[in-house]
């Protein structure tokens, strides 16, 4: 079993931004905890193509290499889905979050180029395949993937109520020779929010520990949503990664405006933290602010590295008050 950190999926990291891009808010599984029951989105009767010209010409103008996570919703349900991510893998990179019940799959397998699929997040949902009889299909499809080259790993999201069956998915996984890993339940269940509410012996079992949530715990850390972690909506409207910042930032089919600096984060909690959304942006965007950091250095001196090394919360927004002024 993996962790959650994407890193060890992915060979090279070439790209230096990373768009999830929710193509479809409709899906063919109707999961209890899907998140999209938990934020009701907009689910119009008609499932929309990808203007590939558009959404490529935008790209363009950014002069930049893209790392777009396609998800949903279930992506494939986009009637062009294959013929946008053929034309998107020629320059950029792409992720694929699928339940794997689609008839393109077979396509998709033959015509995209495994070396610009950074990889595919198989997302396993035991109850909703064992109510389609589809549970074949899916590792019928999985070893197709695989088999071709493409690197894939299967997910669970760990609501509380399979806890109880954690011992029936290692086994079905393993014996299937799948690659899998737990995905942390972040919402509400029985007055108990998640994944503080975990117990010490559930997140082992999961396969992680308490450090892991560590991740989660965002207030007063350094963020890079809208920097170089962008979310597009089924529209094509541009937002931070962080939902609760619904601060626009353009359109897919027009311009990208990204934000010149990092976020210090004012939630206590984040459901999606940015080191496992996409460890590589993350890293990256820190890595600018370090340079930032060194010519703060320059002009402030000791004041400035003391400042560095015992508060760097408060370090950080004086550097942004001196290049603003």
């Amino acid at each position: 079993m993996k962790n959650q950190n994407l890193d060890k999926h992915i060979s090279r990291n070439l790209w230096n931004i990373c768009l999830m891009w929710r193509v479809t808010n409709r899906c063919n599984f109707d999961c209890f905890y899907c998140i999209n029951k938990l934020i009701p989105l907009k689910k119009p009767d008609k499932i929309s193509k990808i203007n590939i010209s558009c959404f490529l010409k935008t790209l363009k103008k950014t002069k930049k290499i893209f790392l777009i996570n396609f998800a949903g919703g279930e992506p494939l349900l986009v009637p062009n889905f294959i013929d946008a991510c053929k034309k998107i893998t020629e320059k950029h990179f792409i992720t694929i979050n699928s339940n794997l019940f689609s008839k393109q799959i077979k396509d998709f397998s033959e015509e995209i180029n495994p070396e610009r699929v950074a990889f595919i997040n198989a997302s396993f949902h035991l109850e909703e395949l064992k109510k389609r009889n589809l549970i074949k299909n899916f590792i019928s499809n999985f070893s197709l993937l695989q088999k071709k080259g493409f690197k894939i790993r299967a997910s669970v999201v760990a609501h509380p109520l399979i806890l109880p069956k954690i011992r029936e998915y290692k086994d079905f996984f393993r014996r299937n020779n799948i690659n899998f890993t737990f995905i942390l339940f972040c919402g509400e269940y029985k007055g108990k929010y998640y994944p503080r509410a975990y117990t010490l012996r559930e997140l082992s079992n999961l396969g992680f520990n308490k450090k892991e949530l560590k991740k989660y715990e965002r207030f007063g850390k350094l963020c890079n949503t809208g920097y170089n972690l962008l979310v597009v909506s089924e529209e094509g409207e541009i937002y931070p990664h962080c939902s609760p910042m619904k601060r626009s930032l353009g359109n897919i089919y027009k311009k990208i405006n990204f934000k010149k600096d990092l976020t210090i984060c004012p939630y206590p909690f984040c459901s999606c933290p940015p080191e496992i959304i996409d460890p590589h942006t993350f890293e990256l965007s820190l890595n600018a602010i370090l340079k930032l950091q060194f010519l703060l250095d320059k002009n402030i001196g000791k004041i400035g590295l003391f400042l560095k090394n015992h508060s760097p919360n408060l370090y950080y927004k004086l550097r942004k008050i001196k290049n603003e002024i």
